[in-house]
C-alpha cells in the first residue's frame, strides 16, 4: 500500500524528467534515489532531535562558551524559550498533581527474578536480528515495488484500460489519467 502510495506520489516527477529527454529507466531511478535519500534524512533528523536530551552537558558547555555579555540575543532566546516550555508544563491545577502523587505512592508492584529458560542459539539469534532484519526487509520490498510500479505507470494503466474500457478507450483513459493526477495532487498536498 506504501509503494503505490509513494508510487502515484513521484509519478509526476518521473513524467517530468522524461520531458526533459532522461528516459524512463534513468528517470525513475533518479526520482527513487532522490526520494529515498529525502525520506532517509528525515528519519536520521528524527533520531537526532530524540537523542538531543543525551547530548544536553556538551550542549550546555558550548553555550556558556559563547556568552559574552547580559544583553546577548542567544541568552534572551533562550530565556524565552524556557518561559514558554515552564508555562506549557504548569500543571492546570496543583490538586491533580498532588493525587497523581499519592496514587503513584499507592502503587506498588511485586517483582520475581526468574532464572533464564533454555533458549536454542537459532531462537536467540532470530531474537536479536529480527528486530533489525524485519524493518529493513520490508524497507527494500517497498523500494523494489515502487521502482517497479514507477517503471510499469503507463503499461499498468493500458492493462486496465483493456481490461475494462475497450468500447470507450479514450473516455477510459482520460478517467485513469484525471484520477491519477488527482491522488496525486492530494498525495502532494
Amino acid at each position: 500500500m506504501l509503494a503505490g502510495l509513494l508510487s502515484f506520489l513521484l509519478s509526476p516527477l518521473v513524467r517530468r524528467l522524461e520531458r526533459w529527454r532522461l528516459r524512463r529507466v534513468g528517470a525513475v531511478l533518479v526520482t527513487a534515489a532522490l526520494t529515498f535519500i529525502l525520506i532517509g534524512e528525515l528519519t536520521y533528523l528524527v533520531d537526532l532531535a530524540r537523542s538531543l536530551p543525551k547530548y544536553r552537558s556538551n550542549l550546555i558547555a558550548r553555550v556558556e562558551a559563547l556568552k559574552t555579555h547580559e544583553n546577548n540575543p542567544l541568552r534572551l532566546a533562550v530565556q524565552t524559550i524556557s518561559d514558554v516550555t515552564a508555562d506549557l508544563n504548569k500543571p492546570e491545577d496543583a490538586t491533580a498533581e498532588a493525587r497523581s502523587a499519592a496514587v503513584d505512592r499507592k502503587r506498588v508492584m511485586q517483582v520475581e527474578v526468574l532464572p533464564p529458560a533454555d533458549v536454542g542459539s537459532i531462537q536467540m539469534l532470530m531474537g536479536v536480528l529480527w528486530p533489525i532484519v524485519g524493518p529493513v526487509a520490508n524497507t527494500l520490498v517497498v523500494i523494489v515495488i515502487v521502482i517497479f510500479m514507477l517503471m510499469a505507470g503507463e503499461d499498468l494503466r493500458d492493462r486496465l484500460i483493456h481490461l475494462g474500457g475497450r468500447g470507450r478507450l479514450r473516455v477510459s483513459t482520460q478517467a485513469l489519467d484525471d484520477a491519477g493526477h488527482r491522488i496525486s495532487r492530494y498525495l502532494r498536498a
